[in-house]
């Protein structure tokens, strides 16, 4: 003789299909969420990677003012700005940033743009005398071949 215990709850399951469209809608919205949230930290560790090449290219820069440097850090700021604008301006948009963001956002690139080639001119013109050298001696050692063909 089977005896049912009194008191006791069953429990109720219901199955994933059986499941309202705004429960599936909850759940994928947060998974969306998790999405957005995973690809907002790796462009912001992408970008801290990014900007800490720059600081120690900057250094060198600093300590070795040479076009080879100059060049390095150049294409650094360059990828770093090129980063922001196509990943930080979508990022912005969806916050709901309007043209006057845009647009100053824009600004700060041309301002970067115009820092980076005065900084390119002070360095050309502090190598100046080294550059008139190497052309110097480039010229003798064209004489060179020229006297030994």
């Amino acid at each position: 003789m089977d005896i049912e215990r009194v008191g006791t709850k069953a429990s109720l399951t219901i199955p994933a299909r059986h499941t309202t469209r705004a429960a599936r809608a909850n759940s994928s919205n947060g998974f969306q969420n998790i999405l957005a949230k995973e690809k907002m930290d790796q462009y912001v560790a992408r970008l801290n990677e990014s900007f800490s090449k720059i600081k120690e290219q900057g250094i060198r820069l600093a300590e070795n003012r040479t076009l080879k440097e100059l060049q390095a850090y150049k294409a650094l700021v360059k990828g770093f700005v090129k980063e922001v604008v196509d990943e930080g301006l979508d990022a912005k948009q969806q916050s709901g940033f309007n043209r006057r963001g845009q647009s100053k956002t824009y600004l700060l690139v041309q301002e970067v743009d115009q820092k980076l080639l005065d900084l390119s001119r002070d360095i050309l013109e502090a190598e100046r005398p080294h550059l008139h050298i190497l052309q110097q001696v480039g010229q003798i050692e064209g004489l060179l071949v020229n006297l030994y063909g």
